[in-house]
């Protein structure tokens, strides 16, 4: 550094609102849900197959609970009964509806990545927007190997 260079300030990053700001001004309304469609896509149909799942997975298992502890011949005690139904039950319920939900929409996230990727490589064409989602799984079975 010489002597008549002054130290480079590192610039502070820019909060939430001016990037709020700067895509506005730049992108209009629009601009701010951009990519809204896509995330709805996937998102609803997770939403929807996890609280089912996690429904169904429940009742069948506090279900079985309460038989274990009805049954006449050596069922589990009402202290054994009650830590399944509270802790165990919603544990597992949960951690297997979200796995179900999450293999189930997995190529959706995989389509709504790849339209991302499209719009933030700069390969779409200045004015153009990417494929839809059908497009894109049309393209995708058609490129990728099996």
């Amino acid at each position: 550094m010489g002597p008549t260079s002054a130290p480079k300030q590192q610039q502070q990053p820019d909060g939430t609102f001016a990037h709020l700001r700067r895509i506005f001004r730049s992108e209009g309304v629009s601009g701010l849900y951009a990519g809204l469609r896509p995330t709805l896509v996937m998102s609803v149909p997770n939403t929807v197959l996890y609280f089912t799942a996690y429904d169904e997975i429940s009742c069948r298992l506090r279900r079985t609970s309460c038989e274990l502890y009805d049954s006449q011949s050596g069922g589990i005690s009402k202290e054994t009964n009650d830590v399944v139904s509270n802790m165990v039950v919603p544990l597992v319920s949960g951690s297997t509806a979200r796995l179900i939900a999450s293999f189930i929409t997995s190529p959706l996230e995989l389509l709504r990545t790849r339209q991302a990727s499209l719009v933030g490589s700069g390969l779409l064409a200045e004015g153009t927007s990417p494929p839809g989602m059908l497009q894109e799984l049309r393209t995708l079975i058609r490129t990728e190997p099996n």
